[in-house]
């Protein structure tokens, strides 16, 4: 009789679902957190009817850019978690589900790593203006 080799130990497996749990835990609350935040930021948007078209157009767009960004980050972790779950539902193929969690948190990741750099080339456009307004003052 030949026994057959797993990648992960018991222990291992337990990692996995602690992991797996609570990134879905932070996906759900970001999730209810991009939702009241919509609706909140839609009273204010809605507030805001009486004040300039250009006023109402720039608060609109940027609060709901940054809860479908927030939302889109929840889906990703959602699918992040389910696929590390799914490391520690087989039995002895664990490679397949393994490299699938990977690549989804490397799908996290990557969209993380660019909002990052989209925020600091925003930063360092406004600091720009900042400055160019500070110098023409002068």
């Amino acid at each position: 009789m030949t026994t057959r080799e797993y990648p992960f130990n018991p222990a291992d497996h337990q990692v996995f679902e602690q992991l797996a749990r609570r990134m879905r835990i932070f996906a759900y609350v970001l999730i209810v957190s991009a939702g009241l935040s919509t609706v909140l930021n839609l009273f204010q948007v809605i507030s805001m009817l009486g004040v300039s078209t250009r006023a109402f157009a720039l608060s609109f767009g940027s609060v709901f850019i940054s809860d479908i960004l927030c939302l889109v980050i929840a889906l990703l972790a959602l699918s992040a978690s389910a696929a590390l779950a799914q490391v520690t539902r087989n039995d002895g193929n664990d490679v397949a589900p393994f490299m699938t969690a990977v690549q989804a948190l490397k799908r996290l990741f990557a969209v993380q790593y660019w909002m990052l750099l989209v925020l600091i080339l925003f930063i360092v456009l406004m600091m720009l203006g900042i400055f160019t307004f500070i110098f023409m003052l002068n």
